[in-house]
Formats: C-alpha cells, sequence, structure tokens
C-alpha cells in the first residue's frame, strides 16, 4: 500500500481517504494490501499469521478466502473465518455478499463494519445471532455502516439476543425476511439486555415481515434514534413490542406505511414501564397508528400523528395508566376514529397542548376518555378535563305516585324547568349518576332513575342499567354509569338532570343526588 507524505495537519484527511480507498480494493485474500501499509499473506496462511495480529484494524474478510461480490455465491463461511479470527475489527468491503447464518465472537469493543449502502450482505438463512448466555454478554460492540437484503431471509436480520451494550448504526435494510424481524433486540429467557442503540436505521420492505423493530420479552434500556422504515403496507409493524419488554426510547424518528399498526406493544402481568416517544412521526397505517396495552406512564413528547385512516384512531390505550402527550399533531382523513381512545381500566391520559389539523376529521368528541382523571388542554378542543359534579335535593318528601324532575332545584314537575345546564365551552362526558334516599321503597315497591342528556336518555355502560329501577326494602342508593363515547357527550348549553317516577304505594322519601362529568 502506498500513503502519501503530507505536509500539513490540515491534510490528515486526505491520509485517512486514501486508507479507505486501499482498503476497499483490497478484495480476494492475498492479492491486495490492506490498511496501515500491511500486506497481508495468503488465504491458507492466515491461521499461522493472524495470532501477530490481533489489534490489526479492519481486516479485510478477503483476507480468508477468495470473494464473490455479486452476491451469486455464499460467502458465509468466509466471513464466519474473519469472525472467528479473533481480530477485533472485520471490514466488509464494497460489493454484494451472500451469507446464511454468522455468528458474532464475544471479543470486547469488536467492530463489524463496511461502506454503508456500497456493503452488501445478502441473507439466505437464519441472520446474525450471538453465542447462547442466559447471563449475557455485555462487550461494547459495534456494527455499522452495512447494508443487507432480507429478502430470503429465515430469520430475524440481527438478533441481538444474548447480547447487551451493542450499538448498530448506519444500518441499511432491504426487505424484512417474511414473519421476522429486521432487527430484534433481546436479552434471554432469565436476563434483560440493556444499552442496545440503535442509530440510523432505514428499512425500506416490499416482504411480509414482521417488524423493522422487534423487542423481545427482555428488551430493556434501549435506545432508537434516526430511525426511517417504509413497510410498503406489506410489513406488519414499525416496532412490535413483546409481552415483558420495558424502558425503550425511540428519538427523531419516522416509520410509516405498515400493514398494521406502526407502533404495537401489549404487556398482561405487571404493565410495560418507561416507554418514551420524542419527535416521532407516526405515520400511515391499516390500522390505529399506535395501539397499546397495559403500558404505565408512556410518554409522547412532540410527536405527529399523521394519516389516520378512515374509522381508525390515531391512539388506542388499553388497560394504560399514565400515558402522557405534549404538544402533540395529529393529521387524519376525513371520517377518522378518535385521536385517543382509550379502552378497558385506561385512565391517567394526559394530554397537555396539541393541535389537528382538521378536528372535523375525527369523531367528535376527539377524546373518547373513560378515565376518571383523564385530562385534555387542545388548540380547538377547549375541554379542560375538569371533574364537575351537579348535585342537588329535594326540600320536601315525593309521594308515591309521582313523576318528577330531580335538578338544581329539587324536585319539579317538569323537565323545562329545572335541569343542570352545561355551561363550559366544549360541554362535558357525563360519567355517572349517584342518588341516595331517605326512605326505601317498600315491599313490592319501587323507584325508578333515568338520566337523560339533552332530551334523550343516556346509554349505561354494561353492568350497569338505564332506567334504572330500585325496588324492595332496605335499599337506600342507586348509581347509573354511563357508557362513554359520543353518546355521553353534552355540549355547551345543553342540560341533564334525572328522571324519578316512584309506584304507586312507594314510601314517602328526600333524595339527594349528583350527576358527575369530565370537561
Amino acid at each position: 500500500m502506498t500513503v502519501l507524505a503530507y505536509q500539513r495537519t490540515g491534510d490528515l484527511q486526505k491520509v485517512a481517504q486514501q486508507l479507505i480507498t486501499n482498503l476497499a480494493s483490497s478484495g480476494a485474500a492475498g492479492t491486495g494490501a490492506d490498511a496501515v501499509g500491511y500486506t497481508p499473506p495468503g488465504a491458507g496462511a492466515v491461521a499461522t499469521t493472524v495470532g501477530a495480529d490481533l489489534n490489526y484494524q479492519l481486516a479485510n474478510i478477503g483476507r480468508f478466502g477468495t470473494l464473490d461480490p455479486t452476491g451469486s455465491a455464499d460467502m458465509t463461511a468466509i466471513i464466519q473465518a474473519a469472525l472467528n479470527s479473533g481480530l477485533k475489527s472485520i471490514f466488509i468491503p464494497a460489493g454484494t455478499f451472500a451469507f446464511s447464518s454468522l455468528t458474532m465472537p464475544t471479543t470486547n469493543g469488536f467492530v463489524l463494519k463496511g461502506l454503508g449502502t456500497a456493503s452488501i450482505l445478502k441473507q439466505t438463512g437464519t441472520g446474525i445471532v450471538w453465542p447462547a448466555n442466559p447471563s449475557l454478554n455485555f462487550n461494547e460492540q459495534y456494527i455499522s455502516d452495512l447494508s443487507f437484503i432480507g429478502t430470503n431471509g429465515t430469520g430475524h436480520t440481527i438478533d441481538t439476543s444474548y447480547q447487551g451494550g451493542l450499538t448498530l448504526q448506519n444500518i441499511y435494510l432491504t426487505d424484512v425476511p417474511v414473519g421476522f424481524d429486521g432487527i430484534h433486540i433481546d436479552g434471554s429467557s432469565t436476563t434483560y439486555t440493556h444499552d442496545v442503540r440503535v442509530l440510523n436505521y432505514q428499512c425500506y420492505s416490499n416482504t411480509a415481515g414482521h417488524a423493522a423493530i422487534g423487542l423481545g420479552a427482555h428488551c430493556a434500556d434501549s435506545e432508537i434514534d434516526r430511525f426511517i422504515m417504509n413497510g410498503n403496507f406489506v410489513t406488519l409493524y414499525g416496532m412490535y413490542c413483546a409481552d415483558g419488554s420495558q424502558t425503550t426510547k425511540m428519538s427523531n424518528s419516522h416509520p410509516y406505511n405498515c400493514a398494521t399498526n406502526i407502533v404495537w406493544g401489549t404487556n398482561s402481568t405487571t404493565g410495560a414501564k418507561g416507554f418514551s416517544f420524542v419527535n416521532v412521526t407516526f405515520d400511515n397505517c391499516t390500522n390505529d397508528l399506535v395501539s397499546l396495552t397495559n403500558f404505565v406512564g408512556a410518554d409522547f413528547g412532540g410527536c405527529y400523528f399523521e394519516a389516520v385512516k378512515a374509522g381508525k384512531n390515531a391512539v388506542t390505550l388499553t388497560n394504560c395508566t399514565g400515558t402522557m402527550f405534549s404538544i402533540p399533531r395529529f393529521d387524519g382523513a376525513g371520517g377518522s376514529g378518535y385521536i385517543i381512545n382509550e379502552t378497558g381500566s385506561t385512565d391517567y391520559t394526559n394530554v397537555n397542548g396539541g393541535t389537528a389539523t382538521n378536528l372535523s376529521n375525527f369523531t367528535s368528541p376527539p377524546f373518547n376518555f373513560l378515565g376518571a382523571h383523564s385530562v385534555a388542554r387542545f388548540t380547538g378542543y377547549t375541554s379542560f378535563g375538569q371533574q364537575i359534579v351537579y348535585t342537588g335535593c329535594t326540600t320536601a318528601t315525593v309521594g308515591a305516585g309521582s313523576t318528577v324532575i330531580l335538578g338544581p332545584n329539587g324536585a319539579q314537575a317538569t323537565a323545562g324547568i329545572d335541569q343542570f345546564m352545561i355551561p363550559l365551552i366544549s360541554g362535558c362526558q357525563v360519567l355517572r349518576a349517584d342518588i341516595g334516599f331517605t326512605a326505601a321503597p317498600g315491599a313490592g315497591q319501587s323507584y325508578t332513575f333515568t338520566l337523560v342528556g339533552n332530551g334523550s336518555t343516556l346509554t349505561a355502560a354494561s353492568g350497569s342499567a338505564n332506567p334504572l329501577v330500585i325496588s324492595g326494602a332496605g335499599v337506600f342508593t342507586a348509581s347509573i354509569i354511563v357508557a362513554q363515547g359520543a353518546g355521553a357527550f353534552l355540549s355547551q348549553f345543553q342540560t341533564c338532570y334525572i328522571q324519578l317516577q316512584t309506584s304507586a304505594g312507594a314510601a314517602l322519601s328526600n333524595f339527594r343526588y349528583a350527576i358527575q362529568c369530565i370537561g
């Protein structure tokens, strides 16, 4: 190898470029010079010389056999020999090199590096893996500047299981292997992985892959930054979070065009904790953009939820607690579903600021909040998540065979003069009504309570009833729980009240009542 003598400090960059050029040109073992002025031995002599060369930098895989840069011949044995050599840094030159399965070394600080999109590894088997170790290896290894083709892969392209402290940088993937992940981050069956970083990962897929990034059941404390993905509506997920995965951050990323969800995650036991998404654009898929189940404290900061499909939601939260959205942006097609859809026991969702390109493109109200403590402070939707309780009581007993309205002034005969009026700018969701009475209906008698919003009977939630009939001695309280959604939403200056009907012969009673809303 010839290295030109540059006299000025500013010429060091030229020296480095010359080294890389010379390195890239040494494709076949024993036929070219590698970096730093070393002339490699022939392929047959590698075993006898490598021991003295353990600190050699960026050893070209061409030192270990004759390369086929067209992708036709299987280069697995040559690349694996390089990985097994004990050398600290292995270089993949320009070209396309077919491989089936490669096992990474456990060498501390090991580097596998290429020339970016010029260095292509074509996967035909189970991909890149690490040796099984239930307690994991934390060797601070580094894979960078490599391009992969996963079209014919039969496993995850890069499976980090049994490895921690790993950095994957400047990775380019064409086609996620069918049914598998492009990058799969996991630990072992007993030990969580930590500190895996995926930086500047680009994935463009036309195959029915599982996910561009898959988090296994023992993934924790990992970071994904500058991740771009186009799933072309055939790869299922941008990021899939398996049951058990924890504490992962995605930032400055834009996954889009997935066949199912951009991000999907579930946890069936303790709840997935510590997930955060910062400056991420979740863009266009056939289902809800983000779907999370049993997540605790998920945090979305400055994220953009783009191209929500008609009838689908930007975010669905099932049995989630403490989800935070800070200054989000939403863009939906006409007929889109909810901006945020709570299901199950979800509560404590907090939307702090944000806006929608066109709020009318979403279901009204745009936030389907079930949780009594979920709140939204959102441009164009000025519901502040305030707990509002409308209360009242009768000033005289209600007799048998009566039909009266329970409103702000006690019992009145007609609804027109005694209704609670909704004063909030954007109205509120009616959650429930609670009634107490001083005398039970009496044996064989009944009280019938109907919770009415804007003149219509509100739909009761599962397990409740509206109208609600209370009968028999010894009963002194009643509650109506309202099914949440558009039917429970009352706009500004609409009204609500409780209608009471007492049966013939029912006891004389006074009534106290409260209608609970969130606005």
